[in-house]
């Protein structure tokens, strides 16, 4: 499989020129099956996306500044990747994620794309998956939130092929990610966060994006930006992939 951060640095500097600067080549990017995500509204299949993208009245050239890139390898197999980005862009802080798929030529598609700079639609999710997200988002937050011995319980979520970035470490299986969460201090969520859920397999696989503001051993709220892939398993939930960013702009 080709290397991650490789295919995720080609991809950025590529998908950012067609997007700032000729905008005509976006659709080769995306298939009928892709999915964007734009400040809270999903439209599904490349012709919409491409005309979702033109009607948004991005200027051309827009300055950008990317403060940082995670890839994966996704958790979905088969050469996918998953590549997340924060950064500023139009005077702005912004935060997005990709998936990738192998397009059978050598190269890759945008399966899924979601971008987040404000908080219109805090609550984008599909019907079908809204059970799944609040029930996912109320667990993890509030276990992460609640001292050592429930943070400790998280380990049920993952398990020896999952992957985590947290602020640009890579860490992958159960025992390498909790042993990271657990040296990590205590933490308050706001809950008024902005939540993104594209269905990858129905509700057998979910991409959950999070966006939001927490404090950390009660200092004042920074904002972060987070993603999980999210897999059936029995009757629960693992996560498959998982990135975390504090955004600074």
């Amino acid at each position: 499989m080709a290397d991650p951060n490789t295919v995720a640095n080609a991809f950025v500097q590529a998908f950012y020129n067609s997007l700032d600067s000729n905008r005509a080549q976006i659709g080769d990017y995306f298939k009928d099956v892709s999915t964007l995500s734009f400040e809270g509204d999903t439209v599904a299949g490349a012709a919409a996306i491409v005309q979702k993208v033109n009607s948004l009245g991005l200027p051309a050239n827009a300055t950008r500044r990317v403060t940082a890139t995670d890839a994966q390898e996704s958790s979905l197999g088969s050469g996918a990747i998953v590549i997340f980005i924060t950064g500023e862009w139009m005077g702005q802080q912004y935060q997005e994620a990709y998936q990738l798929v192998p397009n059978g030529n050598n190269g890759y598609y945008v399966h899924n794309w979601i971008i987040r700079i404000g908080m219109n639609n805090p609550f984008n999710v599909p019907d079908e998956a809204s059970e799944v997200a609040k029930q996912f988002l109320q667990f993890y937050y509030t276990t992460y939130d609640g001292g050592p011995e429930k943070r400790q319980t998280l380990g049920n979520l993952y398990s020896p092929n999952s992957n985590f970035s947290f602020e640009g470490n890579p860490l992958k299986g159960r025992d390498a990610i909790m042993a990271r969460i657990m040296e990590l201090p205590p933490a308050q969520h706001d809950p008024n966060m902005s939540v993104d859920v594209q269905m990858i397999n129905g509700t057998e696989i979910v991409m959950v994006f999070v966006t939001g503001q927490e404090s950390l051993d009660n200092s004042n709220p920074i904002r972060f930006a987070q993603m999980f892939i999210l897999q059936k398993q029995n009757a629960s939930y693992i996560i498959g992939n998982q990135v975390f960013r504090l955004n600074y702009g």
